[in-house]
Protein backbone atom coordinates (compact mmCIF):
# COMPACT_ATOMS: atom_id res chain seq x y z
CA UNK A 1 0.00 0.00 0.00
CA UNK A 2 1.47 3.38 -1.01
CA UNK A 3 1.00 6.55 1.03
CA UNK A 4 -1.82 7.91 -1.16
CA UNK A 5 -3.79 4.70 -0.71
CA UNK A 6 -3.18 4.93 3.03
CA UNK A 7 -4.40 8.53 3.13
CA UNK A 8 -7.66 7.59 1.44
CA UNK A 9 -8.20 4.38 3.41
CA UNK A 10 -7.41 5.65 6.90
CA UNK A 11 -10.47 6.35 9.07
CA UNK A 12 -11.20 7.16 12.69
CA UNK A 13 -11.60 4.19 15.03
CA UNK A 14 -13.18 4.54 18.47
CA UNK A 15 -13.46 0.87 19.44
CA UNK A 16 -10.12 -0.78 20.23
CA UNK A 17 -8.91 -4.20 21.25
CA UNK A 18 -8.17 -4.11 25.00
CA UNK A 19 -4.86 -5.92 24.49
CA UNK A 20 -2.01 -3.76 25.79
CA UNK A 21 0.98 -3.10 23.52
CA UNK A 22 3.95 -5.34 24.19
CA UNK A 23 7.44 -3.91 24.51
CA UNK A 24 8.60 -4.71 20.94
CA UNK A 25 5.46 -2.97 19.62
CA UNK A 26 6.01 0.00 21.90
CA UNK A 27 9.54 0.42 20.61
CA UNK A 28 8.39 0.31 16.98
CA UNK A 29 5.61 2.83 17.59
CA UNK A 30 7.97 5.15 19.46
CA UNK A 31 10.39 4.95 16.55
CA UNK A 32 7.64 5.98 14.15
CA UNK A 33 6.67 8.90 16.38
CA UNK A 34 10.29 10.03 16.55
CA UNK A 35 10.53 9.92 12.76
CA UNK A 36 7.31 11.91 12.33
CA UNK A 37 8.47 14.60 14.76
CA UNK A 38 12.11 14.69 13.67
CA UNK A 39 11.57 17.84 11.60
CA UNK A 40 9.50 20.96 12.28
CA UNK A 41 6.32 21.57 10.36
CA UNK A 42 5.93 24.22 7.64
CA UNK A 43 5.67 27.02 10.23
CA UNK A 44 8.87 26.00 11.98
CA UNK A 45 7.54 24.49 15.22
CA UNK A 46 8.85 21.10 16.32
CA UNK A 47 6.22 18.99 18.08
CA UNK A 48 7.17 16.50 20.78
CA UNK A 49 5.13 13.29 20.51
CA UNK A 50 4.77 11.36 23.76
CA UNK A 51 3.43 7.80 23.79
CA UNK A 52 1.43 6.93 26.91
CA UNK A 53 0.64 3.29 27.70
CA UNK A 54 -1.86 2.46 30.44
CA UNK A 55 -1.60 -1.10 31.81
CA UNK A 56 -4.39 -0.75 34.37
CA UNK A 57 -7.21 -1.26 31.89
CA UNK A 58 -8.66 2.18 32.59
CA UNK A 59 -6.80 4.31 30.07
CA UNK A 60 -9.92 6.04 28.76
CA UNK A 61 -11.02 7.01 32.26
CA UNK A 62 -7.58 8.27 33.21
CA UNK A 63 -7.39 10.36 30.04
CA UNK A 64 -10.93 11.63 30.57
CA UNK A 65 -12.33 10.13 27.35
CA UNK A 66 -14.29 7.29 28.95
CA UNK A 67 -17.47 6.58 26.98
CA UNK A 68 -16.32 8.16 23.72
CA UNK A 69 -13.42 5.73 23.26
CA UNK A 70 -13.56 2.06 24.26
CA UNK A 71 -10.70 -0.35 24.85
CA UNK A 72 -7.80 2.04 24.20
CA UNK A 73 -4.74 1.65 26.39
CA UNK A 74 -2.36 3.74 24.29
CA UNK A 75 -2.46 7.45 23.52
CA UNK A 76 -0.27 9.82 21.51
CA UNK A 77 0.12 13.15 23.30
CA UNK A 78 1.62 16.01 21.23
CA UNK A 79 3.41 18.53 23.45
CA UNK A 80 3.80 22.07 22.14
CA UNK A 81 4.54 25.65 23.14
CA UNK A 82 2.05 28.22 21.88
CA UNK A 83 3.46 30.13 18.90
CA UNK A 84 2.25 31.43 15.50
CA UNK A 85 1.61 28.40 13.30
CA UNK A 86 2.09 25.90 16.16
CA UNK A 87 -1.40 24.44 15.72
CA UNK A 88 -0.84 23.93 11.99
CA UNK A 89 2.52 22.29 12.67
CA UNK A 90 0.87 20.02 15.24
CA UNK A 91 -1.72 18.90 12.67
CA UNK A 92 1.01 18.28 10.10
CA UNK A 93 3.25 16.28 12.46
CA UNK A 94 0.54 14.18 14.09
CA UNK A 95 -1.13 13.34 10.78
CA UNK A 96 2.23 12.22 9.43
CA UNK A 97 2.53 9.84 12.36
CA UNK A 98 -1.08 8.63 12.07
CA UNK A 99 -0.71 7.80 8.37
CA UNK A 100 2.51 5.85 8.98
CA UNK A 101 0.91 4.02 11.92
CA UNK A 102 -2.20 3.11 9.91
CA UNK A 103 0.01 1.58 7.22
CA UNK A 104 1.62 -0.51 9.99
CA UNK A 105 -1.77 -1.76 11.21
CA UNK A 106 -2.46 0.70 14.04
CA UNK A 107 -5.90 2.31 14.26
CA UNK A 108 -6.38 5.75 15.79
CA UNK A 109 -8.81 8.52 16.64
CA UNK A 110 -8.14 12.25 17.02
CA UNK A 111 -9.59 13.58 20.29
CA UNK A 112 -9.85 17.35 20.50
CA UNK A 113 -12.70 18.09 22.86
CA UNK A 114 -13.55 15.30 25.29
CA UNK A 115 -10.42 14.66 27.34
CA UNK A 116 -8.62 16.13 30.33
CA UNK A 117 -5.87 18.44 29.12
CA UNK A 118 -4.51 18.75 32.64
CA UNK A 119 -4.16 14.97 32.99
CA UNK A 120 -2.63 14.68 29.53
CA UNK A 121 -0.10 17.44 30.24
CA UNK A 122 0.89 15.73 33.50
CA UNK A 123 1.24 12.30 31.90
CA UNK A 124 3.25 13.79 29.02
CA UNK A 125 5.64 15.59 31.35
CA UNK A 126 4.75 19.00 29.91
CA UNK A 127 6.61 21.79 31.65
CA UNK A 128 6.72 25.57 31.65
CA UNK A 129 4.69 26.94 28.75
CA UNK A 130 4.13 23.51 27.16
CA UNK A 131 0.63 22.08 26.81
CA UNK A 132 -1.18 19.17 25.12
CA UNK A 133 -3.87 20.53 22.75
CA UNK A 134 -5.22 17.14 21.59
CA UNK A 135 -4.61 13.46 22.15
CA UNK A 136 -4.87 10.49 19.79
CA UNK A 137 -6.22 7.13 20.91
CA UNK A 138 -4.11 4.33 19.41
CA UNK A 139 -4.40 0.56 19.19
CA UNK A 140 -5.62 -2.40 17.20
CA UNK A 141 -9.19 -2.11 15.97
CA UNK A 142 -11.75 -4.13 17.95
CA UNK A 143 -13.63 -6.91 16.20
CA UNK A 144 -16.92 -5.27 17.16
CA UNK A 145 -17.65 -1.56 17.42
CA UNK A 146 -19.32 -0.12 20.51
CA UNK A 147 -22.83 1.32 20.25
CA UNK A 148 -21.57 4.82 21.05
CA UNK A 149 -18.93 4.49 18.34
CA UNK A 150 -21.60 3.70 15.75
CA UNK A 151 -23.82 6.55 16.95
CA UNK A 152 -21.01 9.13 16.94
CA UNK A 153 -19.82 8.08 13.49
CA UNK A 154 -23.32 8.30 12.10
CA UNK A 155 -24.00 11.70 13.70
CA UNK A 156 -20.71 13.18 12.51
CA UNK A 157 -21.06 11.77 8.98
CA UNK A 158 -17.31 11.45 9.23
CA UNK A 159 -16.81 9.80 5.84
CA UNK A 160 -18.73 12.45 3.91
CA UNK A 161 -16.76 15.17 2.20
CA UNK A 162 -17.68 18.46 0.54
CA UNK A 163 -17.39 18.50 -3.25
CA UNK A 164 -14.37 20.27 -4.66
CA UNK A 165 -16.46 23.14 -6.02
CA UNK A 166 -17.24 24.09 -2.40
CA UNK A 167 -13.56 24.07 -1.47
CA UNK A 168 -11.67 25.43 -4.49
CA UNK A 169 -12.10 28.81 -6.15
CA UNK A 170 -10.68 31.15 -8.77
CA UNK A 171 -9.44 34.69 -8.01
CA UNK A 172 -12.76 36.17 -9.24
CA UNK A 173 -14.54 34.24 -6.48
CA UNK A 174 -16.19 31.69 -8.73
CA UNK A 175 -16.06 28.01 -7.85
CA UNK A 176 -13.42 25.90 -9.52
CA UNK A 177 -14.99 23.00 -11.38
CA UNK A 178 -13.19 19.96 -9.99
CA UNK A 179 -14.18 17.85 -12.99
CA UNK A 180 -12.23 20.21 -15.24
CA UNK A 181 -8.99 19.80 -13.31
CA UNK A 182 -6.51 17.75 -15.26
CA UNK A 183 -4.10 15.32 -13.61
CA UNK A 184 -2.11 15.58 -11.47
CA UNK A 185 -3.88 18.39 -9.58
CA UNK A 186 -7.06 16.35 -9.25
CA UNK A 187 -5.02 13.74 -7.36
CA UNK A 188 -3.66 16.37 -5.00
CA UNK A 189 -7.01 17.97 -4.29
CA UNK A 190 -8.70 14.63 -3.66
CA UNK A 191 -5.99 13.85 -1.11
CA UNK A 192 -6.65 17.17 0.62
CA UNK A 193 -10.40 16.58 0.42
CA UNK A 194 -10.01 13.26 2.27
CA UNK A 195 -8.32 14.92 5.27
CA UNK A 196 -10.08 14.48 8.64
CA UNK A 197 -11.24 17.54 10.57
CA UNK A 198 -12.78 18.38 13.93
CA UNK A 199 -16.52 17.68 13.80
CA UNK A 200 -15.99 17.07 10.06
CA UNK A 201 -16.29 20.81 9.37
CA UNK A 202 -13.69 20.72 6.55
CA UNK A 203 -12.67 24.38 7.02
CA UNK A 204 -10.01 24.57 4.29
CA UNK A 205 -10.52 26.74 1.21
CA UNK A 206 -8.20 27.11 -1.78
CA UNK A 207 -7.82 29.80 -4.43
CA UNK A 208 -5.96 28.90 -7.61
CA UNK A 209 -3.82 31.14 -9.77
CA UNK A 210 -4.32 29.37 -13.13
CA UNK A 211 -1.40 31.08 -14.85
CA UNK A 212 1.13 30.18 -12.16
CA UNK A 213 -0.51 26.94 -11.02
CA UNK A 214 -0.06 28.12 -7.45
CA UNK A 215 -2.55 28.02 -4.59
CA UNK A 216 -3.46 30.15 -1.58
CA UNK A 217 -4.86 28.22 1.38
CA UNK A 218 -7.40 29.84 3.69
CA UNK A 219 -9.30 28.96 6.85
CA UNK A 220 -13.07 29.36 6.69
CA UNK A 221 -13.26 29.72 10.45
CA UNK A 222 -16.16 28.94 12.74
CA UNK A 223 -14.96 31.55 15.22
CA UNK A 224 -16.95 30.41 18.24
CA UNK A 225 -16.00 26.77 17.69
CA UNK A 226 -12.34 27.46 16.95
CA UNK A 227 -11.79 29.76 19.93
CA UNK A 228 -13.72 27.91 22.62
CA UNK A 229 -10.73 26.01 24.04
CA UNK A 230 -8.29 28.80 24.89
CA UNK A 231 -4.96 28.38 23.12
CA UNK A 232 -6.12 25.14 21.48
CA UNK A 233 -7.51 25.98 18.03
CA UNK A 234 -8.88 22.81 16.49
CA UNK A 235 -9.54 24.27 13.06
CA UNK A 236 -5.96 25.51 12.75
CA UNK A 237 -4.87 21.96 13.54
CA UNK A 238 -7.19 20.85 10.72
CA UNK A 239 -5.34 23.18 8.36
CA UNK A 240 -2.04 21.47 9.17
CA UNK A 241 -3.59 18.09 8.43
CA UNK A 242 -4.84 19.34 5.07
CA UNK A 243 -1.45 20.86 4.25
CA UNK A 244 0.23 17.52 4.91
CA UNK A 245 -2.20 15.66 2.63
CA UNK A 246 -1.68 18.24 -0.13
CA UNK A 247 2.12 18.17 0.14
CA UNK A 248 2.36 14.37 0.20
CA UNK A 249 0.10 14.03 -2.83
CA UNK A 250 2.04 16.73 -4.70
CA UNK A 251 5.27 14.86 -4.01
CA UNK A 252 3.74 11.57 -5.22
CA UNK A 253 2.51 13.33 -8.37
CA UNK A 254 5.98 14.83 -8.99
CA UNK A 255 4.69 18.39 -8.56
CA UNK A 256 7.29 20.83 -7.33
CA UNK A 257 6.60 23.38 -4.66
CA UNK A 258 6.27 23.86 -0.92
CA UNK A 259 4.04 25.63 1.59
CA UNK A 260 5.03 29.20 2.44
CA UNK A 261 3.42 30.30 5.73
CA UNK A 262 1.32 33.44 5.63
CA UNK A 263 1.32 34.29 9.32
CA UNK A 264 3.47 37.30 8.46
CA UNK A 265 3.44 39.69 5.52
CA UNK A 266 6.91 38.51 4.61
CA UNK A 267 5.50 35.22 3.46
CA UNK A 268 3.81 36.94 0.54
CA UNK A 269 7.05 38.67 -0.39
CA UNK A 270 8.74 35.29 -0.83
CA UNK A 271 5.96 33.74 -2.83
CA UNK A 272 6.29 35.05 -6.37
CA UNK A 273 4.53 37.75 -8.38
CA UNK A 274 3.05 40.47 -6.13
CA UNK A 275 0.02 41.17 -8.34
CA UNK A 276 -0.81 37.48 -8.52
CA UNK A 277 -0.48 37.11 -4.75
CA UNK A 278 -2.68 40.12 -4.06
CA UNK A 279 -5.42 38.76 -6.31
CA UNK A 280 -5.46 35.48 -4.40
CA UNK A 281 -5.36 37.19 -1.01
CA UNK A 282 -8.16 39.59 -1.96
CA UNK A 283 -10.31 36.70 -3.18
CA UNK A 284 -10.08 34.99 0.19
CA UNK A 285 -10.57 38.16 2.21
CA UNK A 286 -13.74 39.03 0.29
CA UNK A 287 -15.19 35.74 1.48
CA UNK A 288 -14.11 36.38 5.06
CA UNK A 289 -11.43 33.68 5.15
CA UNK A 290 -8.12 33.78 7.03
CA UNK A 291 -4.94 33.30 4.95
CA UNK A 292 -2.82 30.35 6.11
CA UNK A 293 -0.23 29.43 3.49
CA UNK A 294 0.75 29.69 -0.17
CA UNK A 295 1.85 26.80 -2.36
CA UNK A 296 4.49 27.74 -4.91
Amino acid sequence: MNILETIHQRRSVRSFSPKVMEQPEIEKVQGMLETASSEPGPFGTRIRLKLYIDTSGSGEARMGTYGLISGASAFIMPVVVDAPGAMEDLGWTVERAIIDLWAAGWASCWIGGVFSRAKAASLAGASGEEFVPIVVALGREAEQRSLLDRLVTRAARSRQRKPLDELCFLPDGSALNGDALAPPWNIVLEALRSAPSASNKQPWRLVLSPAAQSWALFLDEDRLYNNSLGNTHLQNIDMGIAMYHFAVAAYCASIGGAWIPLTEEGGWQEAGDMEQRKALLDAGKKKGWKPIAYWA
